[in-house]
């Protein structure tokens, strides 16, 4: 008898036991279904806020090592290339940026741009700074494609070799 009250006692505290175990799983199952509910609604919100970036394109740019392009269009309306020539004479590497520069204020991802600044480095320095303001560059089949560039442009700094070039080619740098 009493074994079999030992028995009955040991079988009622695990039932008991079990009981009590089922009963906190599904409220912390709940709880777990909640928080990660929680968490999908936050991430999808955060998903529909962000507008993806339209991609910037700089293929334009031939004789390059290497291009770096700060996009901040939606914050101060402003785009910063950080062009890297590769071995040319500065000269020439400043005339080819403004041709391509031409080409790469028609695209329509920077059409909300008011100004792009373009920094020219070669062999490691600076030959040219200059920020071209959207609104004044203009298309003209009769004028040059660099001095369209550099008649929306103000010239921060110009190498000696760049205020030569544009001496010889007749080029107005607009310096501030």
């Amino acid at each position: 008898m009493k074994k079999l009250f030992a028995l009955l006692l040991v079988s009622v505290f695990v039932s008991l036991l079990a009981a009590c175990g089922n009963a906190e799983e599904p409220a912390s199952s709940e709880s777990v279904e909640t928080e990660e509910s929680e968490i999908e609604v936050a991430n999808t919100e955060t998903e529909e806020i962000e507008e993806p970036k339209e991609i910037i394109d700089t293929s334009m740019y031939q004789y390059t090592q290497e291009i770096e392009v700060t996009n901040a269009i939606d914050i101060t309306g402003h785009v910063t290339l950080i062009i890297q020539m590769s071995e040319l004479a500065s000269g020439v590497a400043f005339q080819h940026v403004l041709n391509h520069t031409y080409e790469f204020l028609q695209q329509e991802s920077i059409k909300d741009a008011k100004t792009i600044g373009i920094n020219v480095i070669l062999d490691g320095k600076k030959i040219a700074m200059f920020t071209v303001n959207t609104e004044d560059f203009v298309e003209d089949d009769n004028v040059s494609m660099a001095q369209l560039v550099l008649d929306a442009s103000v010239v921060e700094l110009a190498s000696q070799e760049i205020e030569d070039y544009a001496e010889v080619f007749d080029l107005n740098l607009n310096k501030e």
